[in-house]
């Protein structure tokens, strides 16, 4: 009989072993919902404090007002429907954009900043790129007549399909005590950035 059923203390060790088994694996289990689930830590940098509007423009190239200005345009198209992993605000990922292409950054120096992951800025910045290039037909626009232009450049160089040339300049001036910081450059110094397409001759077409 012994031989059949085994020794009752041996399984009964058995028994105790899968059970304590049992609870580890719950054990990790648990804990590894709970990392899931847990909310970001960590004050966000530029979100959750207060700089001056000097500082904001070195970071992001733009005035706060702008990135407001942005935020009420492309917002719709930028939000999330639902609330799920804690996402960020249109507004803050109009932001996380600017600052990257405002310093020429890499993304893991973005992502240190705001306190996110490289892969969640790259899904940034390729998200508001494409945003903000389906509303390129309200803010770009083209000479009435491009052929024509084409047809003269392509007189004058032999060249197809030129439309214009382009080309920008800095342009020094003394900055107004009031706003003195929407005229830094990215050299620390005063100028108005002036961008000019032009035709064949001595016509400006932008």
């Amino acid at each position: 009989m012994s031989s059949v059923l085994g020794d009752s203390s041996s399984d009964e060790e058995v028994v105790l072993e899968i059970a304590a088994s049992s609870d580890d694996e719950n054990d990790i289990f648990n804990e590894r919902i709970h990392r899931m689930r847990r909310p970001r830590r960590g004050p966000r940098y530029f979100f959750d404090i207060d700089v001056s509007p000097r500082e904001f423009r070195e970071k992001h190239r733009v005035s706060p007002e702008l990135l407001d200005h942005l935020a009420e345009w492309l917002g719709p198209e930028l939000s999330r429907p639902n609330n799920r992993g804690l996402p960020l605000s249109p507004k803050q990922r109009i932001q996380i954009f600017l600052h990257f292409i405002g310093t020429n950054g890499y993304h893991h120096d973005i992502a240190g900043c705001h306190v996110i992951s490289r892969r969640t800025v790259g899904t940034i910045v390729r998200e508001v790129c494409n945003v903000m290039f389906s509303h390129r037909n309200e803010v770009i626009k083209w000479p009435s007549h491009p052929e024509k232009i084409a047809g003269d450049f392509f007189k004058i160089a032999k060249i197809p399909c030129v439309a214009g040339v382009i080309d920008g300049t800095h342009i020094p001036v003394h900055p107004p005590a009031n706003d003195e910081v929407s005229y830094i450059n990215r050299k620390q110094g005063h100028s108005i950035n002036c961008l000019a397409v032009a035709g064949t001759g001595t016509k400006t077409l932008i």
